[in-house]
Parts: structure tokens; C-alpha cells; sequence
């Protein structure tokens, strides 16, 4: 979609079960990853995709780019040593062994921090009933942190105008970092137990906006941590899974994992293209 509001479906030739997607403005290509080995796609313009292949048949669920560093790096949530790759075009991937500690943790997101030259993945141990944090300069060797709490971080993001990464737990409870180290174990506010799926950070607007995918009132936004409001969405049943912010168009946009739904906020109903129908949001 150029706009959010239409919607054009895309087909690849490539039967995954594709679970993240990033846009490098400096190698001016896409790139989606999925489980398995070879679950890696690349595209210039999100119409043609071109296969790439990577050396591990993990369980891949998060991909970032750092310009500064000029790569991509990706996590697996597989209880594994090896469980980030890093490649500087998509074309070529290095997998990087984390420490001991790495064994029984399950990474689910990743995002990097220009301000703090910092990459930070977040995710679980012990079947995802504890969340932990690592962290990376350069996305080969990692640090741990580990939060109190339970449960586990599905939903993170780097937030510069709060000058903070950010991070819901699955049920709902907000962490954030100011240097990505430190803090984590501090519980800012708590938003319902509604599986917590996906946030992100608008400099323009000064906001955070999270999704969910169960509940009543699946999307919340905060202008600061530790103050959440809940909003309401015109059809409330769908699992929102990821959500993200375009400056140049000027809205957020979400997607679900079980309909052919996507929300965008805020406006009104404009309509529809193939199989994706638009969905809005107060903002």
C-alpha cells in the first residue's frame, strides 16, 4: 500500500510462515524472515521477491536494521546458542553464538537505538514465563539483563523522544531502559492481560501506540511510560500483531494474523482493495 488506506495483495513464491519484515533505506530493499532455513526474502519495491539463503533451521521471529553498523540482525525464539544471525545486504548471513546463558531463552523482538549505538532484543526463559533482555553494540556479542517480572516481551521499541527502549510484557506490564542496561526490572504501568503483541514510537506525534491480540479494547497509547490510555476500534476481534508508524504518510497502520483486517488511524473509513479491508482507530 502507498497510503495505508488501499490495499493490494502480493504474491510470493515462497510457502513460509513469514514473521517480520524491515525496510533499509540504505540498501533500498525490504527484507522478511521466517522459520527454517532459507526463510529469508528480499525485495526492492514489495512486489518481486528474491529468495536468500541462511545457514540455521531456527525458529526466526524479529529482524531490525542499524545503518550506522550496516546490517541487518535478526533473533530466533529457538533455545539455541546460535540464536541471531547478522548480515550487512541479506544476501550473505552470519550466525553468532551467544554465551551460556543463551539456553532455555526464547527472543521474540529487536529493535536498535541510533541515539544509544545499541541493538536490544527482547524475549523469555522458561517457556516464556520469565522475560529477559540482551543487548549489542555491534549484533555479534551480547549482554544479558534480566526483569523480575513474569511473563514474557513480545512487544519493544526505542522511543527517542522519551529517550527510552520500551518494552510490554506479554501480559501487559510496561518496562522501559533509558541506556538499555539498566532499569529493566521497574514496572512503570500495567495495561490489561490481553497478550501484548507489538509497539512503536511516533517522533511527530509524540506517542507510543501498542497492540493486542485478545481483549476489549486492543490498542493503547501513551505519551509517556508510566501514563497508558486504552482505544477503542470499530471491530474489536481481531489478533493485531504488529503495528508501525510512517512519518511521510503520516499514520500508524496494524495488522492481524487471523483476517484479512488492517487498522489505520486516524481517519475514516476510505475502503478497500482485494482482500484487505482498512479498519480505524481513534487517535
Amino acid at each position: 500500500s502507498p497510503d495505508g488506506d488501499f490495499w493490494t495483495m502480493r504474491t510470493q513464491p515462497f510457502d513460509f510462515n513469514w514473521a517480520s519484515i524491515c525496510w533499509s533505506p540504505e540498501r533500498g530493499i525490504f527484507v522478511a524472515i521466517a522459520p527454517g532455513i532459507n526463510g529469508v526474502i528480499t525485495s526492492p519495491d514489495g512486489i518481486t521477491w528474491t529468495q536468500r539463503t541462511q545457514p540455521l533451521s531456527q525458529v526466526w521471529t524479529a529482524i531490525c536494521w542499524s545503518a550506522l553498523r550496516g546490517i541487518f540482525v535478526v533473533v530466533s525464539r529457538t533455545s539455541a546458542s546460535n540464536a541471531v544471525l547478522t548480515s550487512p545486504d541479506a544476501i550473505t548471513w552470519t550466525a553468532h553464538t551467544l554465551p551460556a546463558w543463551s539456553g532455555g531463552h526464547s527472543w521474540r523482538s529487536v529493535c536498535w537505538s541510533p541515539e544509544r549505538q545499541l541493538f536490544v532484543a527482547g524475549g523469555g526463559i522458561n517457556a516464556g514465563t520469565m522475560p529477559v533482555i540482551m543487548n549489542s553494540t555491534h549484533g555479534t556479542s551480547w549482554n544479558l539483563a534480566l526483569s523480575a517480572a513474569s511473563r514474557i516481551f513480545l512487544a519493544l521499541t526505542w522511543a527517542p523522544g522519551l529517550g527510552r527502549f520500551v518494552a510490554i510484557n506479554f501480559d501487559g506490564r510496561v518496562h522501559a531502559s533509558v541506556d538499555g542496561v539498566n532499569g529493566w526490572d521497574t514496572v512503570h504501568f500495567t495495561l490489561p492481560n490481553q497478550n501484548w503483541t507489538s509497539v512503536c514510537w511516533s517522533q511527530e506525534r509524540s506517542l507510543l501506540v501498542a497492540v493486542s491480540s485478545t481483549g476489549d479494547n486492543r490498542v493503547a497509547t501513551a505519551t509517556a511510560v508510566n501514563s497508558w490510555t486504552l482505544r477503542s476500534t470499530l471491530t474489536a476481534n481481531f489478533a493485531w500483531n504488529s503495528v508501525c508508524w510512517s512519518p511521510a504518510r503520516d499514520k500508524f497502520v496494524a495488522v492481524a494474523n487471523n483476517s484479512d483486517r488492517t487498522m489505520v488511524s486516524p481517519d475514516i473509513i476510505l475502503g478497500w482493495q482485494a482482500t484487505i479491508t482498512r479498519d480505524t482507530v481513534n487517535p
